[in-house]
């Protein structure tokens, strides 16, 4: 094996490991000697490619929220609308939430870590704009930074009503999300119902193993 292979297959190892520690066990408990030990992988090679446990579960972060994206734009591609499958996308997250009170804990542990916000913040905003530039042609980078802050403190607040409150059904959240989210994204008024529905209608079509989950990890 290759040195690019040993070093992917590290990672994978740890990666894997977290995943399924801090959906057992929450973040807080969790330790890096508790991912060293299940992953196999000693705590000087796993520093190696990690500066900490937020590092870790930072890359993991992203690795969701990549998957949710390419998820979506798969069952929205005959649609052709961009806004469609970035709805679709952001219901998934959503649904991530709302099936498991344990990933919400994880969402909410990453949105009150400003490391990870702000990585999410940017990635965010790169892949609005590249995603929507071609139909808000005139908009510039720091208005879609603008409708990004405006996504992630909606969903950020619905992350904290889940695990705090847990007062509403799935489909009020979407419904919540999308519809404070699709204006902020320039969306034109007469096209936000139709898009919601679709989206509900769509959200089906993807399943929880798409985004790096086993549907049996998962308890409502």
């Amino acid at each position: 094996m290759g040195r690019d292979s040993q070093n992917d297959d590290v990672r994978s190892r740890v990666l894997d490991a977290a995943r399924r520690l801090f959906i057992e066990r929450g973040y807080e408990q969790t330790t890096i000697r508790e991912i060293s030990v299940a992953s196999g992988v000693s705590s000087g090679s796993l520093y190696h490619f990690f500066s900490d446990k937020e590092g870790v579960f930072l890359h993991l972060t992203l690795e969701v929220f990549e998957g949710t994206l390419q998820a979506a734009a798969s069952a929205a591609a005959r649609y052709r609308d961009p806004h469609l499958g970035l709805s679709l996308k952001w219901a998934f997250l959503v649904r991530l939430i709302s099936t498991d009170r344990r990933l919400a804990e994880l969402f909410s542990v990453a949105y009150g870590s400003w490391k990870i916000s702000e990585a999410l913040l940017r990635v965010a905003t790169q892949r609005h704009q590249l995603l929507l530039g071609g139909v808000l042609d005139s908009w510039d980078q720091e208005r879609f930074f603008i409708a990004t802050l405006v996504l992630a403190g909606v969903l950020s607040a619905l992350v904290e009503e889940r695990v705090n409150l847990d007062c509403l059904s799935e489909e009020k959240r979407v419904r919540a999300l999308l519809s404070t989210a699709l204006p902020a994204f320039g969306a034109r008024p007469e096209k936000i119902q139709g898009l919601i529905e679709k989206t509900l209608e769509l959200l089906s079509s993807i399943t929880l193993s798409s985004v790096g989950f086993g549907e049996g990890d998962h308890r409502a």
